[in-house]
């Protein structure tokens, strides 16, 4: 296998919409709002589980299981738009993209 030949295209280019400047910054920006609620969801899962009293102190593997669920169930909600905050971002964020060359529209709410 000749390594040399193969085609490796640079990080975070895809083949898809690499044309496309503004689809690109798009879906860039559906991620960054996916991630978000990510975070924000697995945030609000390790307070509600820090505020359910405990019997006992748990064991050390334990929280470290729990707080690795409580951040793989607050992607999967992310993902599948369960609460729909990473939607009400992107809606919000998505008209400040434009077209190269073309002047910014300034929106006011």
């Amino acid at each position: 296998m000749n390594v040399n030949a193969l085609q490796i295209p640079p990080l975070g280019s895809d083949t898809e919409s690499s044309g496309d400047p503004v689809r690109r910054q798009k879906e860039e920006l559906r991620k960054a709002c996916r991630d978000f609620e990510s975070l924000l969801s697995a945030y609000l899962f390790k307070s509600m589980r820090s505020a359910v009293p405990r019997a006992e102190d748990p064991e050390h593997a334990r929280t470290i299981y729990e707080s690795l669920f409580d951040e793989a169930l607050a992607q999967e909600c992310a993902e599948q738009g369960s609460l729909g905050l990473g939607e009400l971002l992107y809606r919000q964020l998505e008209p400040l993209i434009h077209e190269p060359g073309s002047p910014r529209k300034a929106k006011r709410a």
